[in-house]
């Protein structure tokens, strides 16, 4: 039996300058965290995937995440808040942060949409028809294909 090759340094996460499967795993690490509500590994965890990777913008967004659902609004703001003016073009979601709201949270959603170019999303729903669930509809042009 021969040794399986080894996937460290190929992996789609390594593209920038092999740091990124790193930083990646620590991110992961952090959202298992956030979903056992364990916060403070959460935490640990992004701190080391700055550590690597500290440009990365979605490290201070997940940071954000877990400081709100830790009852640390103040400090989730902040987050964002440098987000924001770091240009960062992520939205905040009102579900991502169920415990952040008001003024300060609403003008830091506003001024991202602004940023990225996102309109105000459509009140009516525009999305799939409930006759088929997974949205798939033929086209027009293709019908006379379809219909054989």
């Amino acid at each position: 039996m021969g040794r399986r090759p080894s996937r460290r340094g190929g992996g789609a996460g390594d593209a920038v300058g092999g740091r990124g499967g790193r930083a990646d795993r620590r991110v992961r690490q952090a959202r298992g965290s956030l979903g056992r509500q364990d916060y403070a590994a959460g935490l640990a965890a992004l701190d080391a995937a700055a550590a690597i990777d500290g440009s990365n913008q979605a490290i201070d967004y997940l940071r954000a995440q877990v400081l709100a659902a830790a009852g640390r609004g103040e400090e989730a703001i902040a987050v964002l808040t440098r987000l924001d003016a770091a240009g960062s073009l992520l939205v905040p979601q009102v579900h991502d942060f169920p415990g952040l709201g008001g003024p300060e949270f609403d003008g830091l959603v506003a001024a991202a949409r602004a940023a990225a170019g996102v309109g105000e999303r459509p009140r009516v729903h525009s999305g799939r028809s409930r006759a088929d669930p997974r949205g798939h509809r033929p086209r027009s042009e293709y019908r006379h294909v379809l219909r054989r």
